[in-house]
């Protein structure tokens, strides 16, 4: 078996079980409101990602203090 052919085989990693081996990389898009809370945008882009085929989607940096964002686009989780 060559090193393309394993991509597509399903694997395991610490008892979570994956399709593949791809997997998309945290990318920074700036497609949360001005407030960081989540946009239908966020929601379209990572849904479009979750259905392209790829096992897992690692999901783009996020605010964990309010006065932390560097851009009035990053999503904030420092609240419920």
């Amino acid at each position: 078996m060559n090193a393309s052919s394993l991509l597509f085989t399903p694997f395991t990693i610490k008892g979570l079980s994956l399709k593949n081996r791809i997997i998309m990389a945290p990318l920074f898009v700036g497609y949360a409101n001005p407030d960081g809370s989540v946009s239908p945008l966020v929601l379209d882009h990572y849904g479009e990602m979750a259905g392209s085929g790829v096992s897992m989607v690692v999901v783009e940096n996020a605010s964990v203090d309010p006065t932390g964002p560097g851009s009035p686009f990053i999503l904030r989780v420092d609240n419920d």
